[in-house]
């Protein structure tokens, strides 16, 4: 018994003596840490560096957006009436010529039937007095062609009494009564050539055209009609999706109603907000991913279409935010992105190989710039860069560096040239200085 209380007390002593040890390490390191400093230990400051190389280099603009249909359209009723039936509703699917609700068509049928009826009336009583005209001009022209006949003849006879006349072989009187009978034949003839002419003019002229624009108006009220009689079917002007239906049957339809919204969903317009730093990064064309939680595992691909010529202020708790409206156009391939859901909208700004790239953390600012620390022979040397172009991650370094420079993250301001310095190992930290 006293044995194992022995040892067990040895055991717990040994593991003691390894923590007190562990401890007093610890706290002489962090004494000499502040006394001495990173720069004024053996080997040098530990440091965080990352090694430079060139490769591919993106840049994307991230913004969020709400889908809206490609196109949208309020269906309206074009006359007025009672609701019977409504066939869709949100979320469905439809075609063009599909009938979306049904309008009550009683009264629509008669008002369809009597001006059909009295279209055809008009058009009986046009072709009757077309045939009538027609029968009257025939006549007249008979009759003015019988009347010159008979004017030519009596033409003849006079220029014969006038010979015999002339002869001594015929009398004055025989001579007036034949000039006389000619004159008769000539104003008849005149007369009926003139009522020809007139039954022509007005009967076959005027008076048909009045009866004709008659006809064309009683046209005109059974076209409305009839169109009347079909708008009593609301159908779907084009393929797409319904959105909202705010009628029920028994309602009461006036002309304007809103029956239904309907929008083409095998395109999608998506609506975002960049800011104003990101502007100059986007342009039209430039090609977009969509991504969000209402789409799944899946992708939508896109372009940005419009960018609005003018940007919007908002404020929004006493703060000023700056923004241009975007538009991106994309694909939806089965339909699944739905209108009024968020989305994440990745604009890809750039695309470059083949070029030099650092951590944001590795670039400071300077007097007459920017500039990174690099590693070299175990020392600080202090080197202007010329940065381009900077997504989340890494900037575009088109000058001062090198590929296979180690470049130091997050410098203090206490590294200068020439410093000495250890990297530390990946996923190592330096310990923090005491503030001071």
């Amino acid at each position: 018994m006293l044995h194992s209380l022995k040892a067990r007390w040895e055991e717990d002593f040994k593991k003691r003596k390894k923590w007190i040890a562990a401890a007093l390490a610890l706290i002489i390191a962090a004494g000499a840490w502040g006394v001495l400093g990173p720069a004024k230990t053996s080997s040098g400051a530990p440091v965080n560096a990352r090694e430079v190389s060139t490769g591919d280099f993106e840049v994307s603009v991230v913004v969020s957006g709400k889908i809206e249909p490609y196109a949208k359209e309020n269906i309206t009723a074009r006359v007025k009436g009672r609701l019977v039936k409504v066939f869709v509703e949100a979320g469905q699917t439809v075609k063009t010529g599909d009938v979306l609700a049904l309008i009550d068509k009683e009264d629509m049928l008669r008002k369809e039937s009597d001006a059909r009826i009295n279209l055809e009336v008009e058009q009986l009583n046009l072709e009757k007095n077309r045939q009538t005209a027609l029968y009257e001009l025939e006549k007249a022209r008979e009759t003015a062609e019988q009347s010159r006949k008979k004017m030519e003849l009596n033409k003849k006879n006079l220029d014969r009494v006038q010979a015999l006349f002339d002869s001594g072989a015929a009398t004055k009187k025989e001579l007036e009564e034949a000039q006389n009978t000619y004159e008769e034949s000539g104003t008849q003839y005149r007369n009926d050539r003139l009522r020809a002419d007139s039954i022509e003019a007005n009967d076959l002229g005027t008076d048909l055209k009045l009866k004709a624009a008659q006809v064309q108006l009683k046209r005109q009220e059974w076209e409305t009609a009839a169109r009347d009689l079909e708008e009593c079917s609301v159908k779907a002007p084009m393929d797409g999706m319904v959105l909202d239906v705010p009628v029920d049957p028994g309602d009461y339809i006036s002309p304007e109603t809103k029956i239904a919204v309907l929008g083409r969903t095998d395109r999608l317009n998506i609506k975002a907000d960049v800011s104003e730093a990101d502007l100059p990064l986007i342009g039209i064309g430039m090609a977009a991913q969509i991504t969000g939680p209402s789409l799944g595992e899946k992708n939508l691909d896109g372009k940005v279409t419009v960018i609005a010529p003018q940007a919007v202020t908002k404020e929004k708790e006493q703060t000023e935010k700056t923004t241009v409206p975007v538009t991106v156009e994309v694909d939806n391939p089965g339909g699944i992105g739905r209108p009024g859901t968020n989305v994440d909208i990745r604009i890809q700004a750039a695309r470059l190989s083949d070029v030099l790239t650092a951590p944001h953390e590795a670039i400071r600012d300077s007097r007459t710039g920017k500039e990174v620390l690099v590693v070299r022979d175990g020392k600080i040397a202090v080197s202007p860069v010329v940065t381009g172009l900077a997504n989340d991650m890494m900037v575009e370094v088109k000058s001062g560096i090198q590929a296979g420079d180690w470049l130091v993250l997050n410098p203090p301001e206490e590294l200068q040239e020439g410093t000495p310095v250890v990297i530390l190992p990946p996923g190592a930290h330096p310990p923090a200085q005491e503030a001071k």
